[in-house]
């Protein structure tokens, strides 16, 4: 039997939680990632406190400290965090994430639960 991620909410669209993405990025690559939220003046401030980036409702995730305020976030891959989607259902490492975060591991509408398959 196979177990993979799956998205149990008919309606959801397979969004990982900015917990779930930082343990993932730490677990598979060793590595920090950062989380800026966009202002109404179109700015980017980043997020610092792990509470308060846990609650965000808009995100944009850089592999590296812009600062603390930013005009503009490039969406170059070397600055941007790759978004994790059904792609990544079979990856170990999500599914040790998944598993570990229960329901924290799914943002906004979404379900995300390990299941066996056939």
């Amino acid at each position: 039997m196979k177990k993979i991620v799956f998205e149990m909410n008919p309606f959801g669209s397979f969004k990982i939680s900015c917990e779930a993405y930082m343990k993932y990025y730490e677990k598979k690559y060793n590595k920090k990632i950062y989380f800026y939220r966009r202002t109404k003046s179109n700015t980017y401030i980043r997020v610092d406190n792990e509470d308060e980036i846990c609650s965000l409702k808009n995100r944009v995730m850089t592999l590296m400290d812009l600062g603390k305020e930013v005009k503009e976030i490039s969406y170059s891959s070397d600055i941007r965090v790759a978004p994790i989607d059904e792609s990544y259902e079979d990856d170990d490492c999500l599914k040790e994430v998944v598993e570990e975060l229960g329901e924290r591991a799914s943002w906004k509408n979404s379900n995300l639960k390990v299941i066996s398959v056939d």
